[in-house]
């Protein structure tokens, strides 16, 4: 199901309003925040980058996902799940895909020994959606912290922080891969058709301007591999 996806930029001046403004809608702290990590595909041509930067309205990212600090004992990881994103103008969508015969000493391995890995266990968990995963190559990692926030039960409200992001074209494992740091805020508004009205009107009311904003092409960015403002 496609929802609306809204993405808004924060600098610290725009973080201290948000606290106040969250509490001034009656916002409510859904779940505790947790660690975002995740490993993203593309073509060797990088179409995901190229699609994104033409504004095509249909278009679609291969990532890998989990829960944890690297640096956390793996024991703290949770289960590991590849997740294809749709995208269609401003809504969003995902497909996810659990793997749970993947271990995290995996992280350990070289980036296209962990895909090769990660791809075979899918093909045999989802036969069906195997075709997905032609000539797809691992790009990028980012890693943030996020917190989760509720608005009337059917409004998600996401805050990242703490934004990292490390180059997998490299044939080095994770671990062994320096970051860079990206910081900024990313503020994410998710919701139903039913629900657009209501978001507007909020948005329209605060200092809030949403925008264009993709964690991979920024990434790519700072790594020096895309132009992407």
């Amino acid at each position: 199901m496609y929802r609306y996806e809204l993405k808004v930029v924060l600098n610290e001046n725009g973080l201290s309003y948000l606290k106040h403004w969250l509490e001034v809608i009656g916002a409510r702290v859904a779940y505790e925040s947790r660690l975002v990590n995740s490993i993203y595909f593309d073509s060797p041509v990088f179409d995901s980058v190229r699609d994104n930067l033409a504004g095509i309205a249909l278009r679609e990212k291969l990532r890998l996902r989990w829960y944890g600090a690297l640096d956390d004992s793996p024991s703290k990881f949770s289960d590991f799940q590849l997740e294809m994103k749709y995208r269609h103008g401003r809504c969003g969508s995902k497909s996810i895909f659990n793997l749970p015969s993947i271990r995290p000493e995996i992280l350990t391995c070289r980036p296209i020994d962990l895909t090769e890995r990660v791809f075979l266990d899918f093909r045999k968990g989802y036969p069906a959606k195997s075709s997905n995963l032609s000539l797809k190559l691992p790009i990028l990692y980012t890693g943030y912290k996020r917190r989760y926030y509720s608005l009337m039960n059917s409004i998600r409200i996401t805050l990242d922080s703490s934004i990292v992001f490390k180059d997998l074209q490299q044939d080095l494992s994770i671990y062994d891969v320096g970051s860079v740091t990206h910081n900024s805020y990313v503020l994410e508004f998710k919701f139903g058709l039913e629900d657009k009205s209501l978001v507007s009107n909020l948005l329209r009311n605060s200092i809030f301007n949403p925008t264009r904003h993709s964690k991979y092409l920024v990434g790519l960015s700072r790594l020096g591999y895309a132009t992407y403002i």
